[in-house]
């Protein structure tokens, strides 16, 4: 039998008639068959199923006589036992992989195969049987008659009738006409009576009621008051004469005129020392550059600003120029902005941006490859870097323009641009390791700060974690801020870097000074500022809970600590706090601190302020830093909030400080 024939199980019937319920047999596809040929052609009726029966092996084995020793005494009754050995051998079997197997597949199904049946249908009716039954109707069928009509008028016939008129065809006739009056003759005139005749034209003088007066005759008229005489009447005064008199008077600024042709230097601002006013040699400053003796004067601030790097010294007034400039990275290109507004807080971790400009930069500023556009803003020298979040288009009559929104570029390890992961630490870590395994890859660094000691910035203390303490699902930005918000810290940006700086909103000063707010008044400041540097203050009232005293706890691990302000009874209790990475006293200690300084009276105060970036200016200020404000009473407040407007060619800073009372 060959494949390529096809195959039919019955024999061919003698004649080609179709067959209707007859039992036949029903012929399946066989794919069965192994396929001999490429092509495989279909094989139709053939039953090649190889059938494969189960392999039954036999195994004889000879085992050992038992063998041993037996005393046998007559009357007792014994078991005997013993122990053969085990049945032991080899089986030699030989596989072959190299042999071609058909596939088989098993399917399961939720009905089998149905088999045919007859059966008959029983209806509620049977046939019905013809019957032939006559028809009666109530009406017969009509027969023809023919009846005639009568008319009731009679066909008319014509006749031939004469007509009498009472008029008969006249006769044309000329007759003349007979008037009561006759042509007249018209050269004759008749007069005509009538009441009134042609009247003669006669003149005559007409008599008015009044006459034409004289016009040279005025008539008289007596006034009330006669024509006043001119008098004169002397006044003495108590100042004579005012004299033209030069007041000069100073102003915070000069006369502008057009920038003369050249390189722009920007101006710098002399630090104006502060009075002092004693005979008295001063030898309480450090070493001079010159060591030439002074008289009279503090010639070193340092001295007199207690140890602050960055101050605003008193002055009659500040100027400086301003500068703003934008640019689109990595290619530098120029872009134009209206207004500019940068501000960050404790909340946020990311410097934010909201700008204007043109309607161009809807285009320039697209984004790239489905990642946003990075902008450079440059404020007087001080370089922010933002990704560009949403760009908004608005039109007007006459006016167009686009709204810049942005962020810190380290916004792009968040939502939308990274995807949330679920992780479980199975190896003991620092909480600063779980922080960079997080960023491992995504390109932005980390910078922990440092906790304790004579370089301490308000950065955390790192502590350990044992494994399977730790859990994070998120970003890896959400897990940062998760390690971080654990000990009581909070994340913030590098302002131009792609950095997220790690700290505490009361964590420890240079020097290792405790920056508790209890101890803000202990060492020195990071940023003094003169009362005339002061532009406009606002004070609101921000009182926290009255507590000394707080429990933080650990979860599945860790630690329960008690932490409480030095020198109290630690009586005063807040609510209980519990995270499952307290699991080092480190952490626990932090973490309490976070809670405990937020606490007491408290006043949050506003502070506009000029941008100035002298030599030992501070420019912009920073979120966390301590900020000693000289007024009559000097008093300290960390930096909680920074905004910056720049409306060129005004450039101001509003700064938020938390400032608390004893």
């Amino acid at each position: 039998m060959a494949l390529t024939d096809l195959v039919f199980a019955l024999a061919q019937a003698p004649d080609a008639d179709l067959v209707f319920g007859g039992v036949t047999r029903i012929t399946d596809l066989v794919f069965a068959q192994p396929s001999a040929t490429h092509p495989t052609d279909l094989v139709f009726g053939g039953d090649a199923r190889e059938v494969h029966t189960d392999a039954t092996f036999d195994i004889s084995a000879t085992l050992p006589a038992l063998q041993g020793t037996l005393s046998v005494a007559l009357g007792v009754r014994m078991v005997l036992a013993g122990l053969l050995p085990g049945l032991s051998g080899g089986l030699a079997v030989i596989h072959d992989n190299q042999t071609q197997r058909p596939t088989v597949a098993h399917c399961q199904t939720f009905a089998q195969v149905a088999a045919p049946a007859e059966s008959g249908l029983t209806q509620p009716q049977q046939h019905a049987q013809p019957a032939r039954s006559g028809v009666q109707h109530q009406a017969l069928e009509a027969v023809y008659a023919h009846v005639g009509n009568t008319p009731t008028f009679a066909t008319a016939l014509p006749a031939n009738t004469l007509t009498n008129s009472q008029f008969q065809d006249g006769t044309q006739a000329s007759a003349r006409l007979l008037g009561q009056w006759q042509d007249g003759n018209p050269e004759p005139r008749v007069d005509l009576n009538s009441p009134f005749k042609d009247g003669t034209p006669a003149r005559s003088r007409l008599h008015g009621r009044f006459e034409d007066g004289l016009h040279d005759r005025r008539h008289s008229h007596t006034d009330r008051w006669q024509e006043s005489a001119t008098h004169r009447k002397g006044y003495t005064g108590r100042a004579g004469p005012a004299q033209a008199r030069q007041l000069y008077r100073d102003s915070r600024f000069q006369n502008a005129w057009v920038p003369r042709p050249g390189q722009y230097v920007r101006p710098t601002i002399p630090v104006t020392p502060p009075p002092y006013f004693d005979p008295a040699l001063v030898f309480a400053c450090p070493p001079l550059e010159l060591p030439n003796l002074v008289f009279g004067r503090m010639q070193c601030a340092s001295a007199l600003l207690g140890g602050a790097s960055l101050y605003i010294l008193p002055a009659r007034y500040y100027m400086t120029a301003h500068t703003v400039i934008a640019h689109r990275l990595p290619d530098m290109a120029d872009i134009p902005i209206y207004a500019a507004t940068v501000s960050a807080d404790t909340g946020s971790y990311c410097w934010s941006l909201s700008a204007n400009g043109p309607s161009s930069l809807f285009d320039l500023l697209a984004p790239v490859a489905g990642l946003p556009a990075q902008l450079q803003v440059t404020l007087d020298g001080i370089p922010f870097v933002f990704a560009v979040d949403a760009l908004s288009r608005s039109a007007a009559f006459g006016q167009t323009g686009v709204l810049i929104q942005g962020r810190s570029v380290t916004a792009l390890i968040g939502a939308p641009y990274m995807v949330s992961q679920s992780r479980i630490e199975p190896l003991d870590r620092t909480a600063q390791q779980l922080a960079l395994n997080a960023l491992d890859l995504t390109g932005i660094d980390l910078d922990w700060g440092i906790g304790a000691g004579a370089l301490a910035n308000g950065g955390l203390v790192d502590w350990f974690v044992p494994a399977g303490a730790y859990s994070r699902q998120g970003t890896p930005l959400e897990s940062v801020i998760r390690i971080a918000q654990a000990a009581g810290g909070y994340l913030q940006s590098h302002r131009s870097a792609a950095t997220l700086l790690v700290r505490h909103p009361y964590g420890m000063r240079t020097g290792d000074v405790s920056g508790a707010p209890w101890d803000w008044s202990l060492g020195a400041a990071d940023v003094e500022l003169a009362q005339d540097a002061i532009i406009t203050e606002a004070i609101e009232r921000k009182d926290g809970a009255d507590i000394n005293a707080v429990y933080v706890s650990g979860t599945s691990a860790g630690v329960l600590a008690l932490v409480k302000r030095a020198g109290t009874a630690g009586d005063k209790l807040a609510s209980m706090v519990a995270d499952s990475l307290i699991t080092h006293t480190d952490a626990a200690r932090q973490r309490g601190l976070a809670v405990l300084g937020a606490a007491g009276n408290k006043y949050n105060v506003r502070l506009d302020l000029p941008v100035l970036t002298g030599a030992g200016q501070p420019g912009v200020l920073d979120v966390g830093q301590l900020v000693q404000v000289n007024a009559p009473t000097p008093w300290r407040g960390r930096v909680r909030a920074v905004s910056v407007n720049a409306t060129y060619p005004s450039l101001r800073q509003s700064v938020t400080l938390e400032r608390h009372l004893a």
